[in-house]
């Protein structure tokens, strides 16, 4: 604790000394005795500090930095220098992967800044072996669910058994929803407007206020869901249990609802249905709005993403907008008078393979083989 008030102490005086207009007097008090500072200020400014962490985070934030203090334990080390922290980030390196390597880096930026006042992001050498080590590497991303597949699910899927997962994908998909957000979704975050439902996103991680609708008929499973809730259900969850046909009042958890995507899949008999997580629904939301031609601000603005870097890999993996691309490239051989001639000649030499074309909505994810005979 003492620590922690010597580097709140350090902060504030930093922080007094950087000021422009009011410098002078500023520096003049701070040369005086630092402990003219009040303790009650001091204290202030610690519970201030603290609020910055991410509230749902906090935990894991503070685990992060406790793994790394051990490990300068059993290194007898007591500095976080920028050979500390390369010595640190190579020995993970050994067993995480890139991607959890600039999560922890990320942590460990706030979280060495706060507690030791030292700024890692500084460390050039470390930044540049982290850049290196993500080299060629291609993280897993949870698969998402097709037009096709959903339109199969709700389609022919036994309400009886599934309108709980119905009312999930019709949520998710038309928000963009982490599963998080469905969970915090309470009966007072949405508002039936007659033709449409008009839902507010509950607790965002990005704090971007974000309102979506749900338009008939897809409004019409969500209040068939609401209409099952049983008296003294608890008002501040709107997804609760459900079975037989009726909902309970236990609410729905955080890892059931991750689970709902996974489920589907089974239903649907898509290979690997683990690759279905929590994130499949917002991927799909994502893929949906590109493939029907949103832009990148209209991407941005539905799933609440903040920079283009976080939103560019939907339209990077759209396929229909990859057809569009390659029609605006190509197009350039065909032209109007010639458009079917060319295309029949180019064609003649193209043989499908029927044998391996086969539903989608069946499971396979394979491409049709195209055999060339020149």
């Amino acid at each position: 604790m003492a620590r922690r008030v010597k580097n709140a102490r350090k902060r504030i005086i930093a922080l007094d000394d950087s000021s422009s207009e009011s410098g002078e007097d500023n520096r003049a008090f701070n040369r005086g005795d630092e402990d003219e500072i009040p303790q009650e200020i001091l204290n202030a400014a610690e519970e201030a500090e603290e609020n910055t962490l991410p509230s749902r985070s906090k935990t894991y934030y503070e685990k992060v930095y406790q793994g790394f203090v051990d490990w300068k334990k059993t290194k007898k080390i007591t500095i976080s220098n920028e050979v500390v922290l390369l010595a640190f980030f190579n020995e993970l390196s050994k067993e995480y992967a890139p991607s959890t390597l600039y999560n922890k880096h990320s942590i460990l930026k706030t979280m060495i800044q706060r507690k030791e006042d030292v700024s890692i992001g500084d460390f050039h050498k470390l930044n540049k072996f982290l850049k290196a080590n993500k080299v060629g590497f291609e993280p897993t991303k949870a698969a998402a669910l097709t037009t096709e597949e959903i339109k199969y699910f709700m389609t022919n899927a036994d309400d009886e058994e599934y309108l709980f997962e119905k009312a999930v994908v019709v949520a998710a998909v038309s928000g963009a929803l982490r599963r998080h957000e469905l969970v915090d979704m309470a009966p007072a975050h949405i508002r039936d407007a007659g033709t449409h439902l008009v839902v507010q996103v509950p607790k965002t991680k990005t704090h971007i206020q974000r309102v979506f609708t749900i338009n008939n008929p897809f409004r019409k499973i969500i209040l068939k869901y609401a209409a099952l809730r049983p008296a003294r259900a608890p008002e501040d969850r709107f997804f609760l249990n459900y079975s037989g046909g009726r909902c309970t009042r236990q609410a729905v958890g955080i890892n059931k609802m991750g689970g709902v995507p996974r489920r589907i899949a089974t239903y649907l008999q898509l290979p690997d249905p683990q690759r279905y997580t929590g994130h499949s629904f917002r991927h799909s939301s994502a893929t949906f709005l590109v493939d029907a031609g949103g832009s990148m601000e209209d991407l941005k603005r539905h799933g609440g993403w903040k920079s283009d870097s976080s939103a560019s890999g939907y339209l990077q993996h759209s396929e229909a907008k990859k057809r569009k691309t390659n029609s605006m490239i190509m197009g350039a051989l065909l032209d109007e008078e010639s458009n079917d001639s060319t295309a029949a000649n180019l064609m003649k030499g193209v043989t499908l393979n029927s044998s391996s074309v086969e539903n989608r909505a069946s499971g396979s994810n394979r491409p049709v083989n195209l055999h060339f005979h020149l």
